[in-house]
């Protein structure tokens, strides 16, 4: 074995391990996790809750969750040795880059001078903008000690899919749910089947296909071919990405 595939064998199980000591440990589970929390209370309400899971699932050491509104970045939740809630700051450096809606994560792996890591001591630092239906409604950031493992491909992956769920949770909250659905979200529900769209509703609760088919009365087989019509026709990836796109369309349950 190389030293390169001895690292990445090492940072493997560092994560696993990490993992382990919290009930969250896939990213399914994460995003179940976060659809209970949303369903009961506003994002600004279940903010500790939402970062208790990601930092657990990540092993971040410091995480913080921003709202952007007014051209101001404004703490609503944090954990560990970062900045209080409701410190506002202004938009500027690398945060003007990060809150344009064709945004991308940032992941710095060289951390001299911490952002969000407020004792100094950083191994990495994830600015992740949260955007929803072209707008940018706030950013997450996580930060990991010079002692934890980088967060994975997979890792940001999750995140990158989670993104847009907490982004549209917060837009819901600012225009309710009355409001409508632009034309070409609209366009995208037309598409489905109304059987599609029941299924569809249940992906943001984390919910398996053995578990949608028990709650719409059908076999598990057919509940994975009507997941399949969805990835096809909304032009999807994978479950977790039509989970978070069920919240975009509001057929997903956040709690508003």
């Amino acid at each position: 074995m190389t030293e390169d595939a001895r690292s990445a064998s090492r940072i493997l199980e560092q994560r696993q391990a990490l993992r382990e000591q919290h009930v969250v440990n896939d990213g399914r589970q994460l995003l179940g996790g976060l659809a209970t929390c949303l369903r009961r209370q506003s994002l600004e309400e279940a903010g500790d809750a939402a970062l208790r899971l990601l930092s657990g699932f990540l092993g971040a050491s410091a995480s913080g969750l921003f709202r952007f509104q007014a051209g101001r970045l404004t703490a609503v939740a944090t954990l560990g040795a970062t900045m209080p809630p409701g410190t506002r700051l202004p938009v500027r450096g690398l945060l003007q880059g990060l809150l344009q809606p064709s945004a991308r994560p940032l992941l710095l792996t060289e951390v001299s001078q911490p952002w969000l890591q407020r004792d100094g001591h950083a191994g990495y630092e994830y600015f992740l903008p949260l955007v929803a239906r072209e707008q940018v409604t706030g950013l997450l950031v996580l930060a990991g000690p010079p002692s934890a493992p980088v967060l994975s491909v997979s890792d940001q992956d999750w995140l990158d899919v989670l993104a847009p769920f907490l982004a549209a949770a917060w837009q819901e909250q600012v225009s309710g749910r009355a409001g409508r659905l632009p034309e070409r979200w609209r366009k995208e529900l037309e598409q489905l089947t109304p059987r599609e769209r029941e299924v569809m509703s249940l992906l943001p609760r984390g919910c398996s296909n053995q578990r949608i088919a028990e709650q719409l009365g059908i076999k598990e087989g057919t509940v994975k071919t009507h997941i399949e019509h969805i990835l096809a026709k909304l032009r999807l990836e994978d479950r977790a990405h039509a989970a978070a796109r069920a919240v975009e369309l509001r057929l997903g349950d956040t709690g508003s």
